[in-house]
C-alpha cells in the first residue's frame, strides 16, 4: 500500500519541479501547466466519491491495482502531450484514476491496525 501511494502520488502530484523542461519541450505556458495540475487536484478529491464506494463493495486491492495501471498508462500518454487540451485531459484522467490515494489508503491502514490478530 505504501508503494502504491508513493508511486501514484509522486508520479502525478510532484510535477511542479519539472514545469520548466515540460514548458520548453511542449511549448505550453506555465499558466496552462498550472491549470492542468489544478484540475488534477480537483479530480483527486471528487474521484473519491466514485472509487471509495466501489472499493468498499468489491475490494480495495483490485481498486488499487486498477488505479495504478490507469495512472501508469495515462502518465505514458502525458509524455506525448503537446497541446493544452491534451495536457488538461491527461491531468483530469490522472486525477480521476489516482484519487484512491486520497481516501483508500486511510481505510487500508485502519484495516491493518484494527484487524484481529490470529494466534497459531
Amino acid at each position: 500500500m505504501c508503494s502504491y501511494v508513493m508511486t501514484v502520488g509522486i508520479s502525478s502530484a510532484a510535477i511542479y519541479s519539472v514545469f520548466v523542461p515540460i514548458s520548453i519541450e511542449t511549448g505550453l505556458t506555465f499558466g496552462d501547466l498550472n491549470a492542468g495540475t489544478g484540475y488534477m487536484f480537483l479530480l483527486f478529491g471528487w474521484g473519491c466519491l466514485f472509487w471509495q464506494p466501489i472499493a468498499l463493495t468489491y475490494g480495495r486491492r483490485g481498486m488499487m491495482l486498477f488505479s495504478l495501471l490507469g495512472t501508469v498508462a495515462i502518465n505514458v500518454w502525458s509524455a506525448h502531450a503537446k497541446s493544452n487540451g491534451t495536457w488538461i485531459a491527461t491531468r483530469l484522467l490522472i486525477g480521476f484514476f489516482g484519487s484512491p490515494i486520497e481516501s483508500l489508503s486511510e481505510v487500508i491502514i485502519a484495516d491493518v491496525v484494527c484487524s484481529p490478530s490470529k494466534s497459531v
